[in-house]
């Protein structure tokens, strides 16, 4: 399966919820918790992402995977700082963590910076 990286500055705040709601099972400081919990847990990762470049992880039929987000580092190269995937993608863990890497080493992020 093939998977596209879409650069979405401005959709961090819908995308990351989603994720991490999906996958609240796996996480034990929100697993079986209420709403109110899981916003208190989701808040500060939105908004650390708020400042770094954001991607959202497709499939190729559209299907929201995950997320990434990237900080560059002072000697200007890419720097992994989230990466989260759905349940359901869990088993395209190795394959997409070797494109991600395949897309920070290509420098292909940097066309999302200009």
């Amino acid at each position: 399966m093939t998977f596209r990286f879409i650069y979405s500055p401005y959709e961090h705040n819908r995308v990351i919820p989603a994720v991490i709601i999906d996958k609240r099972a796996s996480i034990p400081a929100i697993a079986n918790a209420i709403g109110s919990v899981i916003k208190e847990y989701i808040d500060p990762i939105v908004a650390s992402a708020a400042t770094q470049i954001f991607y959202k992880i497709e499939s190729e039929n559209g299907s929201l995977a995950g997320y990434f987000t990237l900080s560059v580092n002072s000697t200007d190269a890419p720097v992994l700082e989230q990466f989260e995937l759905r349940p359901a993608f869990a088993g395209f863990m190795s394959s997409i963590s070797t494109q991600i890497i395949n897309f920070m080493s290509a420098g292909t992020w940097r066309f999302d910076t200009l």
